[in-house]
């Protein structure tokens, strides 16, 4: 980590984590964005766009409502058609507490739909926000992770 810290001329590990952290979970700047994955990336891959997700507040408080914003843009020199996301809240193990969620129906901005009847133009982007609220059926006794996930198709 010593030897990247100086590669990439940051202070110390942590700012270089920081940094990239901050650059890999930005969705305000959208370009430049490296590969990462180990898997190669050839000229023709399919990628069709890319998700940015925004939790606010970050570390919801029991039951308390909270948003999450979805960002999706269309890296195809072509539309995207039949858009359609979903949004699932899934535990992170089976000893975090089982929460149930209400969802309230996406506000959407840059399109009209996400149930598959909508079309997204080339480099266009659109994004998606729902309030949730966990259901208050059990008193928690220490921190639940959920991670946020859906399809996108």
């Amino acid at each position: 980590m010593k030897e990247k810290k100086f590669q990439y001329g940051a202070e110390n590990p942590f700012t270089l984590l920081h940094d990239y952290m901050g650059h890999l979970l930005s969705w305000e700047n959208t370009s430049g964005f490296e590969h990462t994955s180990n898997t190669p990336i050839s000229d023709d891959a399919d990628i069709c766009a890319f998700a940015y997700t925004l939790i606010k507040p970050t570390r919801p408080y029991e039951n308390n409502d909270f948003h999450i914003t979805l960002k999706v843009v269309n890296k195809k020199n072509s539309s995207l058609d039949s858009v359609k996301v979903s949004l699932e809240m899934t535990r992170n193990g089976v000893t975090t507490a089982l929460i149930q969620f209400r969802q309230s129906p996406a506000i959407l901005n840059g399109i009209g739909t996400v149930d598959g009847t909508s079309r997204l133009l080339s480099n266009a982007s659109f994004t998606a926000r729902w309030k949730l609220k966990p259901v208050n059926n059990v008193r928690l006794t220490h921190d639940a992770q959920y991670q946020v996930s859906g399809p996108l198709s």
